[in-house]
């Protein structure tokens, strides 16, 4: 074996490790805590759940507010909510009271931010940047309930508890003078707080109804982000002290895990895009690819959708040109493309590795049974192991399955493969498979997209 062809790859891997621990601060934002002050809106603007215009609205602002500013993150303000912000609460963290006037945390709860734009569960997921959880025995004024995408109650609607911040964009802002301030805090002391409507007499619930009737119709909506006064009480009750449960809730969206969709989740979420503006489509795209990128970073380095994850952020720079946020999207996007090509480099160290690898005689036997069953069928337009993919699942961008090489257990991408309701794709997940059908390439990143017309089962999975 040539030497210098093994050192090769091996230097690259070697660079490509100390460029990624050298660039890795730049992965996350710095949140940098500073004295507070108040500045105004020059114009209007929205009020965001976290510090990049890829994170969903809260509320839309308007020019002349005041807010104040609790700390600075690259571009971006974190400041306190405006009063009249509202969150909501997981229905399993807490319970309705006081004949549906007021909710009652059961343990420890995490608010979280509501999407002024879709304002369902599932689309608003973000936890509230706050500094502690809400304590078990903490009472809320109830507004009503945030439904899930099925129209079922998985939440309480309620004001926004003390300590509970977003982001603004830094340049959308100017300091307030102290006589601005001083007048916009008379204001808030000279206005009277609205006093909750005398509940009406209902009947006794039975015991195991313990969940509000779901609306009936649009009157039952509640707008996130309504400017109301609320009962300083509601938010600052007594914590109390009967509860087993007092772990922080964890989410179920743990990173690398894959969750399987279909092409009408893709087909709805494609609809829901033609009735949004230019800009909320940008924003809703930047949301699903932060999410594709969070997923992907899990991955093992061998095996990560890194490739076509860059396209897809070459594609969103694109998508944003004409709008107001084309010159954020293109730092934020032009950033993960950075350390997405530094983990191509050393996915492509790691190829080569193991291709040299491959090249033994150990390899090669490795081989025999797949070479068995590839004699006389060489008709197939490519060949690998069939696996889920973490970009395209169905959810929001169209479903297909990934074909991995598995030339040396590299695990690269060879193809995506359409799904076809005359083959059972589903069944065939992790085994070695060869398909024929129609091809053609994805964008520009060169990673073919096949429609397949037969796909084989090789070597089954394990």
């Amino acid at each position: 074996m040539n030497t210098t062809s093994l050192w090769r790859p091996l230097a690259l891997f070697i660079l490509a490790l100390v460029a990624l621990g050298a660039a890795a601060p730049r992965a996350g934002a710095q949140v940098n805590d500073l004295e507070p002050f108040w500045v105004v809106l020059t114009r209007d603007t929205e009020l965001r759940c976290g510090d990049s215009p890829s994170w969903y609205a809260i509320a839309n602002l308007k020019q002349g507010q005041l807010l104040k500013v609790n700390a600075e993150s690259f571009d971006w303000y974190r400041v306190a909510y405006p009063k009249g912000t509202r969150v909501w609460i997981d229905t399993r963290d807490a319970r309705i009271i006081e004949e549906g006037a007021r909710i009652e945390t059961v343990r420890n709860a995490a608010p979280r931010a509501i999407n002024a734009s879709v304002p369902t569960t599932e689309s608003s997921y973000r936890r509230v940047n706050m500094q502690s959880v809400v304590p078990p025995g903490t009472k809320f004024r109830y507004f009503g309930p945030i439904m899930n995408n099925q129209n079922q109650t998985d939440g309480y609607i309620v004001p926004a508890p003390d300590g509970a911040n977003g982001f603004v964009i830094a340049a959308a802002t100017r300091r307030a003078t102290e006589a601005e301030v001083e007048q916009f805090l008379a204001r808030q002391n000279q206005a009277q707080p609205e006093q909750p409507k005398p509940a009406e007499p209902k009947p006794e619930a039975k015991p195991e109804e313990t969940q509000p009737r779901q609306p009936s119709g649009e009157g039952d909506a509640v707008d996130p982000a309504a400017d109301s006064d609320e009962d300083a009480s509601d938010e600052g009750a007594s914590p109390g002290t009967d509860t087993e449960e007092t772990a922080e809730p964890t989410g179920t969206d743990q990173p690398g895990s894959v969750e399987m969709g279909s092409d009408e989740s893709a087909a709805d979420a494609a609809e829901e895009a033609e009735s949004l503006s230019p800009m909320d489509v940008v924003i809703q795209r930047s949301r699903q690819l932060d999410e594709a990128y969070g997923v992907v970073a899990a991955q093992k380095t061998a095996d990560a959708e890194i490739r076509p994850l860059i396209q897809e952020f070459r594609d969103l720079i694109e998508l944003a040109a004409e709008t107001s946020l084309a010159a954020d999207v293109q730092r934020y996007a032009q950033a993960r493309i950075d350390l997405l090509n530094i983990r191509l480099e050393l996915q492509q160290a790691i190829e080569e590795l193991e291709a040299i690898r491959s090249a033994t005689d150990e390899a090669a036997e490795n081989f025999d049974e797949l070479d068995e069953a590839l004699a006389g069928r060489r008709d197939y337009i490519v060949v690998g192991r069939l696996v889920p993919s973490a970009i395209y699942n169905g959810k929001r961008l169209p479903l297909m399955f990934r074909l991995q090489s598995v030339e040396g257990g590299s695990g690269r991408t060879l193809a995506y493969v359409t799904p076809n309701e005359e083959i059972a794709i589903d069944s065939m997940l992790n085994a070695i498979v060869g398909v024929a059908g129609a091809a053609r390439p994805q964008s520009n990143n060169g990673v073919r997209i096949i429609e397949p017309t037969v796909i084989d089962v090789l070597r089954p999975g394990n």
